[in-house]
């Protein structure tokens, strides 16, 4: 009994010997990596550093990728057809019906004649603007081929009245804008028109120019927006100061019903209500995807009459080239780039860190398979004391 337990106690010896043979062995091992191979430390770091930088550059990048900065591309092009804008022409002061006849046709409201009409390749048609009156509004049905004062609209106008106070105030507001973008009064306040002013007895020639806008971003078709602004401003402007239009009122823009009150009625006829449409809530729509604008350029004005005022005016609006401007918007980042920009950095990190990363593995392969071939002659010899003692016990 008294052998056994020595023997038990010899075995147990024996093996925390052993278990403290290979903590020395993994200790020493690790000593040895720090001390006589500082090579080691230098690709533990650099597969460290390579994976925080990499880590770093697509963080980065998602976050560009998730911005809403857009950049825009612009680039000069050369259209074989012209496509021309619409004309909007407004009498000054608002002609409003309270001053004709109920009797009179409406296509005698604004007196227009151009030179394309006869063509067919102008339409013409009247609308009611709570700000600016009856306005006369012509549109394109064709494209033009070529350039120039003989191709471009000749608008002769006549001013309508029946009482003339001060001659020097009276003229036309003239609206360019693009012929799908129907004229009411929020057409000034999305930017999409461009203005200018013609007395009358005048004569003036109004050279164009083009520009084409694409959007990739938040935006909606042409009908979508003006629905929009039609809403917005019924809801801002007309229902709380008016309300209402009157019966005699024909192809109106807003869906409202006929005055019941006199008041009211002759409140929009006097245009008492210009003040406060002006000064109106902006509304906050989404852009349409794609637009063009038209600018305006004026190169000659004269009179039409240089011995008495005429209650005329000729307006000439032409192109002089078929050039244009394209400016289209886009994502300062996309998937594209995002992917290409990963790929990069991958491939720049393994091709940097692969033969660290296999020598690490391997160092650390080496370690937890530890060999006494490999561990030194102390503790060689202290394992095989144990195993001598061992063996004689049995």
């Amino acid at each position: 009994m008294v052998k056994f337990r020595k023997n038990k106690k010899n075995t147990t010896n024996s093996e925390s010997d052993e278990q403290k043979s290979k903590c020395d062995c993994s200790a020493f091992n690790i000593c040895k990596f720090f001390c006589h191979e500082p090579e080691f430390i230098l690709k533990v770091l650099l597969v460290v550093i390579n994976l925080f930088v990499v880590l770093y550059i697509i963080a980065g990048n998602t976050l560009k990728l998730n911005s809403s900065v857009h950049a825009t591309l612009t680039s000069l092009r050369v259209n074989q057809s012209l496509h021309y804008p619409s004309v909007t022409i407004c009498q000054h002061p608002a002609l409003r019906n309270i001053n004709m006849s109920k009797s009179q046709p409406e296509s005698r409201l604004l007196m227009i004649k151009s030179a394309q009409l006869n063509k067919k390749a102008m339409q013409n048609y009247s609308t009611i603007s709570l700000i600016y009156g009856q306005c006369s509004t012509l549109v394109p049905q064709s494209t033009f081929d070529n350039v120039g004062k003989r191709f471009g609209y000749t608008i002769n106008l006549t001013y309508v009245t029946n009482s003339v106070e001060d001659y020097k105030s009276l003229g036309w507001h003239v609206f360019i804008h693009e012929s799908t973008h129907k004229f009411d009064d929020h057409c000034i306040d999305d930017g999409r028109a461009d203005y200018f002013y013609m007395p009358i007895s005048t004569e003036m020639h109004v050279k164009l120019q083009a520009k084409q806008f694409q959007r990739n971003g938040y935006c909606r078709t042409e009908s979508q927006v003006e629905q929009c602004y039609r809403k917005c401003f019924e809801a801002n402007s007309t229902t709380g100061d008016l309300g209402c239009l009157g019966a005699v009122i024909t192809n109106r823009s807003y869906n409202f019903d006929d005055c019941q009150d006199d008041k009211l009625y002759k409140m929009f006829l006097n245009g008492s209500l210009e003040e406060n449409l002006m000064n109106r809530t902006e509304c906050a729509c989404p852009k349409v995807c794609r637009l063009t604008l038209y600018e305006a350029f004026l190169e000659q004005s004269t009179g039409v009459s240089d011995t008495e005022i005429e209650m005329k005016g000729q307006l000439l609006i032409y192109f002089t080239n078929k050039r244009y401007l394209h400016v289209r918007e886009k994502e300062i980042y996309e998937w594209p780039q995002y992917f290409a920009d990963l790929c990069a950095v991958i491939a720049f990190c393994i091709g940097v860190s692969m033969m660290s990363i296999f020598n690490i593995v391997y160092k650390f392969i080496s370690m937890a398979c530890c060999s006494q071939a490999s561990l030194p002659d102390s503790v060689k010899s202290a394992i095989a004391a144990g195993s001598r003692k061992q063996s004689t016990v049995f």
